[in-house]
């Protein structure tokens, strides 16, 4: 046999981790090294990344990884978005010096919170055995509507709610003069969205012509089309007048606020 059959018979293969990062049905796509790599068909670009390690077990319990990566895509979007986008997570294994390049998914789950550090983002991901660990049981006894306004329990069609208009002034990254909004009741997009290019913010208050956003959003300007979607703040009496969707609440609003055994019934 020659040396070099011998030298690669013993020596480890190269390995490379790819990472699949999914949100809103967009792949982003990096892997840990120097040089970019092609893996089914999908360009992974060269990235600082990396991730701690974690093991298994028979308890049917989630595993928790933690990602470190720079300052990329969907993480800025996911950090400025309310509500926060869905971002499902992948790590797989892959050996690029081998014949048919060999691979094994190493994890997949989904990112349950981000931190800021310095120059890069960490990422707490579960795997999808974390589903075993949650609440089966999501309805509360509250008084508040146990529903997010517009998903399928509600059952309102958004686009029906939905105002698409432009921006006249952007006072500041966070402030919005939106004439269109003027011809709505004070604070009724307050607790919505407005939506520009696919980047989603929370409005934290209506005024008149006024908008508030939580964060402000990259290549806003002047004269730009924006959809907004206004918000819900759970009460019954919102939902009848402004939704028309009494029939749906799920909340319990005559729940006593003082106990009969200590205060007695008057």
């Amino acid at each position: 046999m020659a040396y070099a059959d011998e030298v690669a018979r013993t020596e480890l293969n190269y390995a490379v981790e790819l990472y699949d990062f999914v949100a809103q049905g967009v792949y982003y796509s990096y892997c840990a090294g120097d040089m970019n790599v092609t893996f089914n068909g999908r360009i992974y670009a060269a990235s600082p990344i990396s991730r701690n390690s974690f093991g298994a077990d028979i308890d049917l319990k989630g595993n928790e990884i933690t990602l470190q990566i720079g300052m990329k895509d969907p993480f800025m979007r996911f950090i400025a978005a309310s509500p926060y986008l869905p971002v499902e997570v992948t790590v797989t294994r892959v050996y690029p010096n081998v014949t048919g390049m060999p691979s094994f998914c190493v994890f997949t789950g989904v990112a349950m919170g981000i931190k800021i550090e310095t120059n890069t983002i960490a990422i707490t991901c579960i795997s999808d055995g974390g589903a075993f660990e949650r609440k089966i049981l999501r309805v509360y006894y509250q008084t508040f509507c146990n529903h997010r306004v517009f998903d399928t329990a509600c059952g309102i069609d958004e686009y029906s709610y939905e105002l698409i208009t432009t921006v006249q002034t952007v006072v500041s990254e966070t402030q919005l003069t939106i004439s269109a909004a003027s011809a709505y009741t004070a604070d009724y997009f307050t607790g919505g969205c407005i939506n520009f290019n696919g980047d989603q913010r929370l409005i934290t208050d209506h005024s008149g012509s006024t908008i508030k956003i939580m964060l402000g959003i990259a290549d806003l300007v002047i004269g730009s089309t924006i959809h907004m979607i206004p918000g819900c703040d759970g009460n019954p009496a919102t939902c009848r007048s402004k939704f028309n969707n009494l029939n749906r609440f799920s909340g319990f609003p005559y729940i006593p606020t003082k106990n009969p055994i200590i205060w007695g019934f008057k």
